[in-house]
């Protein structure tokens, strides 16, 4: 593993993890911005192209939604579609246009982060953070598996890390009270 690939992906992680202690949505998606930017990057060093792609979409996602607040345009529910069809035209280009054999082992492992994205686009339109955890509840592990098969140490911790959050979260927020 070329450790300048790897460093890249762990500050993309440290980005992602330092973007859940923001007080605001702006904040956290400014923060995630980051993380996807140097994820963008990382996946590249890799020769991740779907990974890559998903994560520059991830860095327009990340800006669009950071302006919701303050932006009507933004805050429109139409980019759950846009953001979701351009994952599929990623996965699309993926073979036919960046050279992905598409035997069947590829055609599955890019399969998954393009429908991790697709839910995490779902997933920031949510008004309510149990619903948020229970959809990147479904992502994070799709993406944790393509981070393993692609070699991506700051992918696969930095998902690690946010299952395990999810999970305390839910723990913490989600459970019933008993009487």
């Amino acid at each position: 593993m070329d450790l300048l690939t790897q460093a890249v992906g762990i500050v993309g992680m440290t980005f992602g993890i330092l973007s859940y202690l923001n007080k605001n949505q702006r904040g956290i998606m400014i923060f995630q911005l980051l993380a996807t930017t140097f994820f963008s990057v990382h996946f590249l060093m890799l020769d991740a192209v779907t990974g890559c792609l998903l994560n520059v979409l991830g860095v327009v996602r990340a800006a669009v939604y950071s302006q919701r607040s303050t932006r009507r345009w933004a805050a429109h529910p139409v980019w759950i579609y846009v953001f979701s069809a351009a994952a599929v035209a990623i996965y699309v280009l993926s073979f036919a246009v960046f050279g992905k054999e598409p035997t069947v082992w590829l055609l599955i492992l890019e399969l998954l982060p393009v429908i991790a994205t697709a839910v995490t686009s779902v997933s920031y339109r949510m008004p309510g953070g149990a619903q948020v955890r229970v959809l990147s509840l479904f992502s994070s592990p799709l993406w944790l598996i393509y981070n393993a098969c692609n070699g991506s140490i700051g992918g696969f911790i930095s998902d690690s890390l946010s299952i395990i959050s999810i999970f305390v979260g839910m723990y913490k927020h989600d459970r019933k009270k008993k009487g």
